[in-house]
């Protein structure tokens, strides 16, 4: 199963995030879908990771740039004002993560961190770019697929969830304070279901204190084991 850009982008694998030895991990995300039948509701898995690999960079890179246009485009057939102003701002999102990992390319001085968000299908769906600032992680941008928040029958929800909780998991892991992020107006409600705070114009912050709460208290945060993989000279299989 390759692991592929989200609706219709570029074919990407991880035979080299797995070589260079990344960390990934399964998640739950938090919305759910009601099956017909009586079992538990469906909740979508996601696996994340932390990406190293130049070559990947350079996919994700380009990757925010598809999804950059495909928002353009779908903001000027959307009918409803709020979704077309929401994708205005995941254009301008991918356009900013886009320029953070072509920095983070060109020089060995930059900083930032990027992790990718898959879905069960293999299909990237959220990408973060993040930076250590002192004892804090600091979140710079994330985007996911514009069909997530448009009307496509063919969004998946629930990555932006999952990658975050993943750097929730990362801060307690490091032994960081918060996790910090300056967020756009169409944002800042998704943040503050997260448990994120203001603490001035549009800073918001989560103590690690309430993350560890959160991740005692809330089911849907509980981590899949990882999947398994059996590895190709050009693709990453599940088994």
């Amino acid at each position: 199963m390759n692991i592929n850009s989200g609706s219709g982008g570029s074919p990407l694998t991880v035979f080299q995030n797995i070589r260079s030895g990344m960390r990934e991990m399964s998640y739950l995300a938090s919305g759910s879908v009601v099956r017909s039948s009586p079992v538990e509701p469906y909740r979508p898995s996601f696996f994340v990771q932390e990406v190293s690999d130049d070559l990947l960079k350079r996919s994700l890179r380009d990757t925010a740039m598809e999804w950059k246009g495909v928002a353009e485009e779908a903001s000027r057939r959307a009918g409803v004002q709020l979704e077309r102003r929401r994708l205005c701002e995941l254009s301008s999102i991918a356009s900013m993560v886009s320029r953070e990992i072509d920095w983070g390319l060109s020089s060995s001085l930059d900083p930032t961190r990027i992790f990718a968000c898959y879905d069960e299908e293999s299909n990237l769906q959220s990408i973060a770019t993040v930076k250590n600032v002192k004892d804090d992680l600091h979140v710079e941008c994330l985007v996911t697929h514009p069909n997530n928040i448009s009307s496509s029958s063919a969004g998946v929800k629930g990555s932006g969830t999952a990658l975050m909780h993943h750097l929730f998991r990362k801060a307690l892991d490091e032994n960081k304070k918060s996790i910090t992020l300056l967020t756009l107006y169409q944002s800042e409600s998704f943040y503050s279901r997260l448990g994120f705070e203001g603490t001035n114009a549009r800073n918001m912050m989560i103590t690690s204190e309430k993350i560890q709460s959160l991740l005692e208290t809330r089911r849907c945060f509980s981590p899949k084991p990882a999947y398994p993989f059996a590895i190709s000279p050009n693709t990453v299989t599940l088994v």
